[in-house]
C-alpha cells in the first residue's frame, strides 16, 4: 500500500507540472519548460560534470542562456527526485548553485 501511495503522489506531482490545454472538443497536456528539459536530459547519455552540462545545454541543445535563467529551479529540484537520472540531478545541482560554475 505504501508503494502505491508514493506512486500516486509522484503522478500527482508530475501532473501539477504539466499545463492542461483545451481547444474545441480536445484536451491535451503540455509539459512545462522545466519538465521538457528534464525529459530531454533523461534521454541523453550520462553527463559527467558542469562543463559538459553547460556544453550540452547551450551548444548542443541551443538553449538561450537568458531563457535558461528564467526556469524555476524549485520545479527542477522536485522533478530530479522523481527521475532516476544523473543528468537531471546534475542539472538540479547546477541550478541551485546559481548557474555560474
Amino acid at each position: 500500500m505504501g508503494y502505491l501511495l508514493i506512486e500516486m503522489f509522484q503522478i500527482w506531482l508530475i501532473q501539477k507540472i504539466l499545463f492542461c490545454m483545451k481547444k474545441n472538443n480536445y484536451s491535451y497536456q503540455i509539459a512545462s519548460p522545466e519538465k521538457a528539459l528534464c525529459d530531454k536530459l533523461y534521454t541523453l547519455k550520462p553527463i559527467k560534470n558542469y562543463d559538459s552540462l553547460k556544453k550540452t545545454l547551450f551548444s548542443d541543445l541551443r538553449i538561450d542562456e537568458d531563457e535558461f535563467k528564467k526556469l524555476d529551479s524549485s520545479k527542477v529540484n522536485r522533478l530530479s527526485n522523481l527521475y532516476n537520472s544523473t543528468n537531471v540531478k546534475l542539472l538540479s545541482k547546477y541550478m541551485r548553485r546559481g548557474n555560474n560554475e
